[in-house]
């Protein structure tokens, strides 16, 4: 299921941040809890398996960020 991130998803998601930490930049959990409006997760049998950020900045023009899957789940 893709839905938007709650409060109660930040540790899954600071955890596929830091398990890609070769390809994404480092987030704390202050900066993804102040981001979470913008973050979406993937959710398979109760657990997060897949997040990204997507910050919207005008009607032609957004960013996505800290795209990251599980590796098993890719």
């Amino acid at each position: 299921m893709i839905r938007l991130a709650q409060s109660e998803d930040i540790a899954g998601i600071k955890k596929l941040i830091d398990d890609n930490q070769d390809k994404l930049i480092p987030r704390t959990e202050d900066e993804i809890r102040e981001l979470l409006p913008t973050f979406w997760v993937v959710e398979a049998n109760s657990e997060i398996v897949g997040c990204c950020c997507l910050e919207i900045y005008s009607a032609k023009i957004a960013e996505l960020r800290s795209l990251a899957v599980r590796g098993d789940c890719r």
